[in-house]
């Protein structure tokens, strides 16, 4: 478990679940896919804007690239990003009861 007392230890653990990764062609990807896929993008994420580098929690990420979501979705005008989490909840929800 990632804690704020442990920030390394919040890159560490993202870069062992993007490693677990493993949809295979053909196959629905199954929530520790979907897990892996978000870790590999929230590492590039924190490579890019130069978290990984500060000790910075995988909390303290999340919340800067939902931060940098938000105002790309300004700048696409899309329904908000209130609606659009939303939307994600109800699809995460629907995963998490039906992980298959």
């Amino acid at each position: 478990m990632i804690t704020p007392e442990n920030t390394m230890a919040g890159m560490d653990e993202l870069v062992r679940i993007a490693g677990e990764g493993g949809n295979q062609a053909g196959r629905e990807p199954d929530n520790a896919d979907r897990a892996a896929i978000a870790a590999q993008v929230l590492c590039q994420f924190a490579h890019a804007s130069g978290l990984d580098t500060r000790g910075e929690s995988a909390e303290t990420m999340l919340v800067d690239l939902l931060a940098n979501l938000m105002h790309l979705s300004d700048r696409l005008e899309t329904q908000g990003v209130a609606c659009l989490l939303n939307v994600a909840a109800m699809h995460h929800d629907d995963e998490v009861r039906d992980p298959g």
